[in-house]
C-alpha cells in the first residue's frame, strides 16, 4: 500500500498538463450609446449618457502558465505553491467614465478525471490590504461537458467545457486607475483519502476579460 500513501504526499507530482493561455480582444473608446449583454440572455439597452472609456490589460503579452507536473499542495501552500497568472487592468487617463468587468475561462479542454473539487482555482486582488483578498473561488466539480461522451471511454478521456465565468458579479474599474490581479490554480490534496485519480489528466483553457462601461444614472 505504499504507492497509494505516495499519492496523498504535497510532493506528489500529479503529471498534469496546465496550460492557461492570456488572451483578451478590449482596448475600447469612443463616444457612444452602449448595448450590454450578460453571459446568458437577451441584450439590453443601457440609458447612459455618451461618454469615453479606454481599457486595456497586461493580459495581452502576459506569459502563460505552462507546467508538466502538477503538485498536490494543502491548503496553507496555495499563497506561495500555486500555479499563477499576475495580470493588471488599466482604465486609462482618456476615460472620462468608470468601465466594470468580468474573468473567464474560455476555450476549455479538461480531461474527465479533473472533474474534482480537488482541482480549485481563485481570483485575488492583489492591491487588496484586508484579510482577505480573494474575489472569486471555485473548482471544477460542476463544470459543464459540451462533447458527446463516448460508451468504455478512459476515466481520462479530454473532453471540451463550456466557458466559466469566474466573477459572480461584474467588477468596478474606476476612471483612470489599475487594478492588480492574480489567477491561482492548483490540485488540493488530501490526507484523508486516496487521489490517485487525478494523475495523468490534463486543462488547457484561455484567461480573458469581457469589458463594458459602468452604468451611470
Amino acid at each position: 500500500m505504499e504507492a497509494e500513501n505516495k499519492i496523498n504526499s504535497s510532493k506528489n507530482l500529479g503529471r498534469i498538463f496546465v496550460l492557461v493561455v492570456s488572451l483578451i480582444v478590449i482596448g475600447i473608446s469612443g463616444s457612444y450609446a452602449y448595448f450590454t449583454t450578460n453571459i446568458m440572455g437577451k441584450p439590453t439597452q443601457s440609458t447612459i449618457s455618451s461618454g469615453k472609456f479606454d481599457v486595456t490589460s497586461s493580459l495581452e503579452g502576459a506569459n502563460a502558465i505552462k507546467d508538466l507536473s502538477l503538485t498536490l499542495i494543502n491548503a496553507e501552500e496555495v499563497a506561495t505553491k500555486a500555479k499563477k497568472l499576475e495580470f493588471t487592468v488599466v482604465s486609462t487617463s482618456h476615460s472620462t467614465i468608470d468601465a466594470k468587468y468580468d474573468v473567464f475561462l474560455r476555450g476549455i479542454s479538461l480531461s474527465k478525471n479533473l472533474y474534482s473539487a480537488d482541482f480549485k482555482w481563485e481570483l485575488i486582488n492583489k492591491d487588496c490590504v484586508e484579510e482577505s483578498c480573494v474575489l472569486a473561488s471555485g473548482d471544477f466539480s460542476t463544470v459543464e461537458r459540451t462533447d458527446q461522451a463516448v460508451p468504455e471511454e478512459e476515466p481520462n478521456v479530454l473532453t471540451t467545457v463550456k466557458d466559466i465565468q469566474l466573477t459572480t458579479e461584474s467588477l468596478l474599474l474606476n476612471k483612470d486607475t489599475t487594478q492588480n490581479l492574480i489567477f491561482r490554480i492548483w490540485l488540493q490534496n488530501d490526507e484523508n483519502r486516496n487521489q490517485i485519480e487525478l494523475t495523468n489528466g490534463s486543462f488547457e483553457g484561455k484567461l480573458a476579460l469581457s469589458v463594458v462601461p459602468a452604468e451611470m444614472n
